[in-house]
């Protein structure tokens, strides 16, 4: 017996390449028996079957090739997904057709080639991955070049080692912070317990038996179960792992055949890919301001872990977003009123959680404009440009009306045709320190007139409960063509007038001290031409509220033609016209920015007499300081609207703006 397991070890060495044996003591002459089964390491069964095909009636000749297969030897257990097949094929009467030389496995057949290294030597590497296990067959078939034919058979036994099922971690699975080792090993031939290792990234992991098969075979039991655990940035691990993994667990049989499985799985130490779709770096937010994110994670996101947050420590709002089902995106609303007007670049962050519990968050500022813009259709009156001199002082104009001297003011009494223009300037969240505040800018579609008839209803209300006019009272009925019925309400668009123009900067006689900022005076020594040659004494100059002085500050009732001598400021309001009654009338503007914050002007209150020469003066117009207010009190409760007046925006008066 140590002779034979000699010569097996050399063999072995001979074709360590091909044969797929480590070392002899992994060939065994025991009897053909069951192995246990490994065809498939996922399952639990063990069912094998000894297989021996006979010799088929073969025409063999005894003057054919003198065959003697080498390897393998009759009785060897084989192991593995190949073989090197050997063979001694000898001529007897006649040369040997090499083409002929055949192995057959089972009935499988493998051409056959010379082996250059053994006289009269045939081999051929053969796939034995998918044989049962149990009894095979190797028959090697060959003629001469005369047609004569023969053959030899030997027989092998097949047995994959132990079946080795791993429970956990699972095949591609993701874990974090650790992960606990369910195994088990099963060979009905007996599974040898101390051959049982598991290696994850070049460390051996300490298993446990949990369980223990009563069934014996060759003195071990027939299955074993193994339990560990793992924790990712255990000291053994240099660096902490991360990423792709591999758990290999090898075992042997109580007959010393081995085998082994591996299992890739994920240490997944990062959360959830967070791509924000509603906002960008800088984007201006106001108003009620919509947030959604696109959200992934190969590990699931936890549904209920995403929120945002706007604000900081002090002041803070969380907003949950909720999964839109059937996608990756979340959503949610805030609105922005609820944060302080001295905010300017407020954070938004986005935070959600993995079924794993890595967390992931994504951070950055936003520009905040929850102020509305500021509107009035008798902006003060003392209003200056200013610009740098050849002495670089600080020259200003004299005083102007931006909405023109001829345009309505607050109490007057006006004529069936007159003048209606309004300043309307969006404005910004302002801190100390701010180099300059996003302005979100005024939609320039949204600006519209409301004129109300019946002066004993409020026109502009409180709408948010803080005291400030913020809309147009929601009883009213806005329309083109009034009907008569009280709460009509005449609603015109207006159009932007595009800034140009100059102011008029002759020195002021009128005023001897500079008022900030202003250093000089200017030395023009003629008034600047009007922008509307058939309107003298009116508007010399449009006004702008942007840095680059392209935003237009002015609007008035189209239609609106630079170019037109007739048109250059609009057109006027025609009360007679649009059935607007004599008497005491209510005017008000209503703007939107470009994110939503909407506010009103002061109602203008003109007494309107149709013809103001013809010595008949309605009744409402003959005291002009019975002004109506025109302004009321929201109450959601009821619905309805108080008589508490609510309290205006206004234009700061003696205003200087910089033209560079």
């Amino acid at each position: 017996m140590q002779k034979y397991f000699l010569l097996l070890s050399m063999l072995c060495f001979s074709w360590l390449s091909l044969s797929g044996c480590d070392d002899a003591k992994k060939y065994h002459t025991l009897p053909p028996i069951d192995g246990g089964d490994d065809a498939d390491v996922n399952s639990d069964a063990d069912i094998v079957s000894d297989i021996i095909i006979p010799p088929d009636d073969l025409d063999a000749s005894a003057d054919g090739p003198e065959i003697t297969i080498t390897a393998p030897t009759e009785g060897e257990t084989l192991y593995g997904d190949n073989f090197l097949i050997k063979a001694s094929v000898v001529p007897v009467a006649d040369p040997i057709d090499y083409a002929s030389v055949t192995a057959y496995i089972d009935g499988t057949a493998y051409s056959m080639t010379v082996d250059t290294n053994t006289p009269n030597g045939f081999k051929i590497t053969a796939d034995i991955s998918s044989l049962v296990e149990g009894t095979h067959t190797v028959r090697v078939t060959a003629t001469d070049v005369s047609g004569r034919l023969n053959y030899a058979d030997i027989h092998f036994n097949y047995d994959r080692g132990p079946t080795i099922s791993i429970y956990s971690p699972l095949a591609d699975g993701r874990y974090h912070g650790g992960v606990n080792l369910s195994i088990k090993v099963s060979d009905n031939d007996g599974v040898q317990a101390s051959s049982v290792l598991a290696v994850l990234a070049n460390r051996d992991i300490t298993l446990t038996q949990s369980d223990v098969s009563s069934d014996l075979a060759n003195g071990s039991p027939v299955w074993i179960e193994f339990t560990g655990s793992v924790v990712f940035d255990d000291a053994m691990f240099d660096p902490p792992l991360t990423g792709t993994q591999r758990l290999t667990v090898s075992a042997e049989n109580a007959v010393g055949n081995d085998a082994q499985k591996s299992v890739d799985f994920t240490v997944d130490n990062n959360g959830p890919t967070i791509d924000v779709l509603s906002h960008e770096e800088g984007q201006i937010i106001g108003s009620i301001t919509y947030i959604s994110a696109e959200i992934t994670d190969p590990a699931g996101v936890l549904a209920s872990s995403v929120y945002a947050i706007i604000g900081n420590n002090d002041v803070e709002f969380v907003i949950p977003l909720t999964e839109d089902p059937g996608t990756n995106i979340y959503e949610g609303s805030f609105d922005t009123t609820v944060l302080p007007d001295t905010f300017i670049w407020p954070a938004l962050q986005v935070f959600a959680t993995d079924l794993l519990g890595n967390e992931s968050s994504v951070a950055f500022q936003l520009a905040l404009d929850n102020q509305p813009p500021v509107l009035s259709l008798d902006p003060p009156q003392n209003m200056r440009l200013a610009k740098k001199n050849a002495d670089r002082l600080l020259e200003c104009s004299r005083v102007f009306d931006p909405v023109g001297w001829n345009s309505a003011n607050d109490g007057d009494l006006v004529a069936q045709v007159f003048w209606l223009r309004a300043r309307v300037e969006d404005r910004g969240n302002t801190a100390a320190g701010a180099a300059w505040s996003p302005l979100a800018l005024v939609n320039q579609t949204s600006v519209e007139i409301f004129v109300l008839n019946d002066a004993r209803l409020p026109l502009v209300v409180d709408m948010s409960g803080d005291g400030i006019c913020n809309n147009i009272n929601p009883n009213l009925i806005p329309t083109i063509t009034i009907s008569g019925d009280p709460r009509e309400t005449l609603k015109l668009n207006m159009v932007p007038l595009e800034p140009g123009g100059t102011a008029d900067y002759r020195m002021d006689m009128v005023t001897p001290v500079f008022p900030p900022p202003c250093q000089a005076w200017g030395v023009a020594t003629d008034p600047p031409d009007p922008l509307c040659p058939v309107v003298e004494n009116d508007l010399e100059v449009l006004i702008w509220y942007t840095y680059d002085k392209t935003e237009p500050s002015i609007y008035g009732l189209p239609p609106f033609n630079a170019a037109s001598a007739l048109y250059c400021t609009g057109i006027q309001f025609d009360a007679r016209a649009n059935n607007i009654a004599e008497g005491w009338a209510c005017i008000a503007v209503k703007a939107t920015d470009n994110v939503g914050n909407t506010s009103v002007s002061a109602p203008l209150r003109v007494c309107i007499d149709y013809n103001p020469y013809d010595g008949s003066t309605p009744t409402d117009c003959q005291n002009l300081l019975n002004r109506p207010d025109c302004t009321g009190t929201w109450d959601p409760g009821t619905s309805t609207v108080l008589t508490t007046p609510c309290t205006p925006q206004v234009f700061s008066a003696n205003e200087v703006r910089r033209e560079e």
